[in-house]
């Protein structure tokens, strides 16, 4: 708050805009997924919650409470998703341990979130808020990473799985012109 030189209620907005897009964007996100593809939204998803970070990292160098805000609703809107939108790429490989699937996955967040929880704090006593809130959003980005992963792996399945022609048949056998 003194860094930010921010009220106690302006501080408090910070989290307050960070979890209220929950209540609608999971709903959004997954209608966009079943219209654009999981593995694609997945991606869409993290590169959203990216900008949020690069958004609350510049504000914190910066000292800028407006660019901080806009960033923690950024985040906000993707929060949930996150958590949501790996599924039902996870559905078909895992159908019959789906419950440890969630577990695993669930628990994966949570200790990124534990991670982050224990490195900011270290950095903001080492090199004071800009630290601090680049630890948190440089953490938070290592999910694009995973994401684009996912993409290209659902990608290469899906041509490992694509049906090929038989030997010596023509691809076009059969076509009329």
């Amino acid at each position: 708050e003194t860094d930010l030189n921010i009220s106690s209620t302006s501080f408090e907005a910070l989290n307050s805009v960070y979890f209220a897009p929950n209540i609608i964007t999971p709903f959004v996100f997954g209608v966009l997924s079943q219209r654009l593809g999981s593995a694609n939204m997945l991606v869409a998803i993290y590169f959203i919650a990216a900008v949020g970070h690069v958004l609350v990292g510049l504000g914190g160098s910066l000292l800028n409470y407006d660019l901080i805000l806009v960033g923690r609703v950024i985040l906000g809107v993707t929060y949930e998703s996150i958590d949501v939108a790996p599924f039902p790429i996870l559905a078909p490989i895992f159908a019959d341990d789906w419950a440890t699937v969630v577990g695993i996955f669930s628990a994966g967040l949570r200790m990124g979130s534990v991670v982050n929880f224990f490195m900011s704090p270290v950095a903001y006593r080492l090199g004071g808020l800009t630290a601090g809130l680049w630890t948190a959003s440089v953490i938070g980005m290592t999910g694009l990473l995973a994401a684009v992963l996912v993409l290209l792996m659902t990608r290469s399945r899906a041509v490992a799985n694509e049906p090929r022609p038989a030997a010596g048949s023509s691809p076009t056998a059969g076509s009329s012109s």
